[in-house]
């Protein structure tokens, strides 16, 4: 693994990266350019998370990044 990436710092940064940042970043491109009002599109937000971070696999990230905080602080004050 460490062929691929230098450090197990990296290799758990872009695996929050994949699996939560850019879904959620993604989605939120989406609802931003909706012509909605604010309430709409933060329920449309919250419900993709609800969904697609809570309700799946990516809900392990979330824990991960909770539970390793103290080994990478500055990982998870980022994704804080």
């Amino acid at each position: 693994v460490y062929l691929y990436v230098p450090s197990k710092e990296a290799l758990f940064e872009a695996l929050v990266r994949a699996g939560i940042a850019q879904p959620i970043a993604q989605q939120a491109e989406r609802v931003i350019a909706l012509d909605a009002p604010i309430d709409v599109k933060l329920r449309m937000l919250f419900g993709f998370i609800r969904t697609e971070v809570v309700g799946t696999w990516r809900a392990e990230i979330a824990r991960l990044v909770i539970a390793e905080a103290g080994r990478f602080p500055e990982l998870a004050a980022l994704y804080h």
